[in-house]
C-alpha cells in the first residue's frame, strides 16, 4: 500500500516535467522566430536606407545609375524574404505548427 502512495508524487512530478519540457521547447521556438524577425526587420531598414540613398544620388546627379538598380534589387529581395517569413509565422500561428 505504501508503495502505491509513494508512487503518486513520482507520477505527478513526471507529468509536470513533461509539461514544462513542452512549454520550454515552444518558448525556445518563439524566441528563435522573434530573433529571425528582428534580423529581417533590420535588413529591411537597411534596404530602405540604401534605396533612399541611391534615389537621392540619382536626383542630385540627375541620372539613374547602377546604384539604383542594385539598391532596388536588394530592397525587393529583403521585402520578399520578410513577407515569406511573416506568412510562415502566420500559418504556424493559425495551424499550431503542424
Amino acid at each position: 500500500m505504501w508503495a502505491g502512495i509513494l508512487g503518486i508524487p513520482s507520477i505527478v512530478s513526471g507529468c509536470m516535467l513533461i509539461i514544462f519540457g513542452r512549454y520550454s521547447k515552444r518558448s525556445e521556438e518563439r524566441d528563435a522566430a522573434a530573433r529571425r524577425e528582428n534580423i529581417l526587420m533590420m535588413k529591411s531598414l537597411n534596404a530602405n536606407g540604401a534605396l533612399a540613398e541611391a534615389t537621392a544620388l540619382a536626383v542630385i546627379n540627375q541620372k539613374v545609375n547602377g546604384e539604383m538598380d542594385t539598391a532596388l534589387k536588394y530592397y525587393t529581395s529583403i521585402k520578399h524574404e520578410l513577407r515569406d517569413f511573416l506568412i510562415e509565422q502566420n500559418a504556424e500561428s493559425i495551424h499550431g505548427g503542424e
